[in-house]
Parts: structure tokens; C-alpha cells; sequence
């Protein structure tokens, strides 16, 4: 048997209190009873100065203070600081790659796309989607009997002062051409009048009749931007630079590229034909290409090596 609470206990503890008694036999449940038990008057004046005590205590103890906020220490910014610049160093690298990945991958889709739409438009109207002037060019100019849209425009100004010469093949500025055109006379043809701008809605016209849209790239922003420029109908790459595009005009199965032509006989030892009917590619991330009069230029040499091209 044991003690377990003493009850009614207040301001004051009676001469008489109950207290509780617990009757617990080993394996049984325990058994609760009161019973009245007088208090002797000196155990009622301890327990009351004791509760006394008690109180003072308490209310003068003052609370325990809230922890305080651990703040970084010099060593501790340097370090967080070195870990954050090594993941920089890591990251920014792969995703500047992975960026230049993807817009290669974008070029490549546009270039399959537009050989696609011009084979569509030669399977329309049994010819290729070029003027009346290029398909006359490609006769009457000896060297080579295809047709290159490339860096300069028929009255002899370039696209971008900063661009290459590129025309026919073996064509240059000491060298003319009957006529040059960039891709925007083929857009305009591909898109049929409806959709061309006011200076191609003639060429449109009478080499797309039908007014059949075979090829609608996204428009650019801006002349310079990627995409088909809303005010000279270039289209350009994804760095902004135009798409070189060659057609064969001699109906041979073979098509001479008026830059790759050149680079591939005389620096490579491949045929200056390729054995496609369609070629075109791009200047690629850096927007250059080797000067193909100097020696030794080849198609992987320089800054030809991240060219982006159709037909490999």
C-alpha cells in the first residue's frame, strides 16, 4: 500500500484533509479509497511556508533567454562563395554547349525542312523554285550550270558588308555573274504571292501561280534576327546569318555550291559537285567561313569546321 496525493489542498490545508490511498495486490487491478486523516497543526505551517517559498522563487527566476541567431562567419561566406563559383565554372560551360547544341539541331530541321519544300514545289511544277533570271543565269554562265543564292544581291550590294563573297561558282568580285540573288527570291516563291513582300509579289507570281505555301518559316523580329526578316525576306539561321542555298539547274542529279565548290576541288580532292539537287547550310555559331582563296582551305578547316550543312 502507498501513498499517492494528498487532496484539498488550497490557501490553507485543513485540520482535516482526505487522503487518496491506492490498494495494489501484485497481478491485480489497483483498488482507489479515501480516507479522512487529521493534518497536526506544525506539518500545516511547514507545507504553507514551503508553498510560500515556492511562489518567490518562481515569480523572481527570470525567463530563460531566447536563443540566439547563429550568424555566418567570414570563413563561412568565403566558402559558400567558393562552392558557389566552382558549380558556376561547371554549369555555365555545359549549358552554353548545350545551347549552341540545340541551335544546330534548329538549323538542321529548318535546312531538311526547306530542301523538303523545294522538292515538293519541283514535284508541282516540274522545275526548280528559282527566277527566270537564275534559271537564264545557270545557262549562260560557263563555269557552272547550277544556281547559288547566296551573300550578294543582283545590283552587287551585300547583305552585310561583313559577309563573304558568295555567288556562282568561282564567281567573285573580279569575276561576273549574270545575275546573284540572296534566298529571298526562293522564299518568296516557295510562300506563292500571297504571301511574299511587294518587291518578290512579281517573281512570286509567275513562278508560283498557284499560289501554293510549300515552306512558312517563323518571321524574325528584326532584319538581323533568326527567322525570315518582315522587310529585305531574308531568311537567316539561328545566329542571324543567311542560309546559303544552291539548286541544281542542269537537271544532272548534281549540285555545285559557289563556295564549297571551290574548297572541295581545289583544297579538299572531292568533285566540286555533291550528288544531291538541293544544298544549303550555314555559316554556323561563329558566323564565319575561310577565305576560299587562300591555300589550303578545306571543308573542315578554319572556321568552316562548325558549319552546319545539309547533305552530310
Amino acid at each position: 500500500m502507498s501513498l499517492i496525493a494528498i487532496g484539498s489542498i488550497a490557501n490553507h490545508i485543513p485540520a482535516a484533509s482526505a487522503v487518496m490511498i491506492v490498494d495494489a495486490q501484485p497481478g491485480g487491478e489497483p483498488h482507489r479509497f479515501y480516507r479522512a486523516v487529521r493534518c497536526p497543526q506544525p506539518a500545516k505551517m511547514l507545507f504553507l511556508r514551503a508553498w510560500n517559498r515556492y511562489n518567490s522563487i518562481m515569480k523572481t527566476c527570470p525567463a530563460s533567454p531566447a536563443p540566439r541567431a547563429h550568424a555566418f562567419t567570414l570563413v563561412e561566406m568565403l566558402v559558400v562563395i567558393a562552392i558557389i563559383a566552382i558549380l558556376a565554372a561547371i554549369l555555365v560551360p555545359t549549358l552554353a554547349h548545350a545551347k549552341s547544341v540545340a541551335k544546330r539541331n534548329v538549323a538542321k530541321v529548318e535546312m531538311l525542312s526547306l530542301a523538303a519544300a523545294i522538292q515538293q514545289y519541283e514535284t508541282e511544277y516540274k522545275r526548280m523554285p528559282s527566277s527566270k533570271e537564275a534559271q537564264n543565269c545557270a545557262g549562260e554562265y560557263q563555269p557552272c550550270h547550277d544556281f547559288t543564292y547566296g551573300t550578294v544581291e543582283n545590283n552587287g550590294t551585300m547583305l552585310d558588308p561583313g559577309y563573304p563573297y558568295i555567288a556562282g561558282y568561282l564567281a567573285g568580285p573580279g569575276f561576273a555573274v549574270p545575275y546573284k540573288s540572296s534566298n529571298a527570291e526562293l522564299i518568296a516563291i516557295l510562300r506563292g504571292p500571297a504571301l511574299s513582300l511587294p518587291q518578290f509579289a512579281r517573281v512570286a507570281k509567275e513562278r508560283n501561280p498557284r499560289n501554293i505555301v510549300f515552306f512558312e518559316p517563323h518571321l524574325a523580329a528584326s532584319d538581323k534576327s533568326p527567322g525570315l526578316s518582315p522587310t529585305d525576306g531574308v531568311l537567316r539561321d539561328p545566329w542571324g546569318n543567311p542560309y546559303i542555298i544552291s539548286l541544281d539547274l542542269d537537271d544532272d542529279g548534281m549540285t555545285i555550291d559557289g563556295y564549297y565548290g571551290e574548297i572541295r576541288k581545289s583544297g579538299s580532292g572531292l568533285d566540286a559537285e555533291v550528288h544531291v539537287t538541293v544544298m544549303v547550310w550555314s555559316f554556323g555559331p561563329d558566323g564565319k567561313i575561310e577565305d576560299k582563296t587562300k591555300d589550303g582551305v578545306t571543308v573542315n578547316s578554319g572556321f568552316n569546321k562548325d558549319n552546319v550543312v545539309s547533305w552530310e
